[in-house]
């Protein structure tokens, strides 16, 4: 009689640890998509800067692009780790579900691609 209150009690535990792990990882994943929304405008300058200016102004935006390069695959590796304990829509779906920042790049990232359509 124990085992078989005892099998389901420990299902739900592995379930709601499961829920909670995801929510954390989704945090987690959140906090560094914001990170990542927020060194937009600073690429969008630094590219113009490197592709229209002095050739100092060239040169110093190539190396602070180069470095928020090296910025952006850290977030990639971090968030590659994040989702890879889980199912990839499963995660994707929860993000939009309770990220706003996941929802705004990604109708950022449609609009692009709507333009890149033109």
């Amino acid at each position: 009689m124990t085992f078989r209150l005892t099998l389901p009690l420990f299902f739900i535990a592995i379930v709601a640890t499961s829920c909670s792990n995801m929510q954390a990882d989704a945090e987690k994943a959140c906090d560094l998509m914001a990170e990542t929304k927020e060194l937009m405008p600073q690429i969008m300058k630094l590219s113009m800067q490197s592709a229209f200016g002095t050739e100092a102004e060239m040169s110093e935006a190539s190396d602070e692009l180069s470095a928020l390069e090296e910025k952006f695959e850290d977030i990639g590796n971090q968030m590659e780790q994040l989702s890879s304990g889980y199912d990839k829509d499963e995660f994707q779906n929860y993000l939009l579900e309770n990220c706003e920042v996941a929802k705004e790049l990604k109708d950022m990232g449609e609009a692009l691609q709507g333009i890149g359509d033109l």
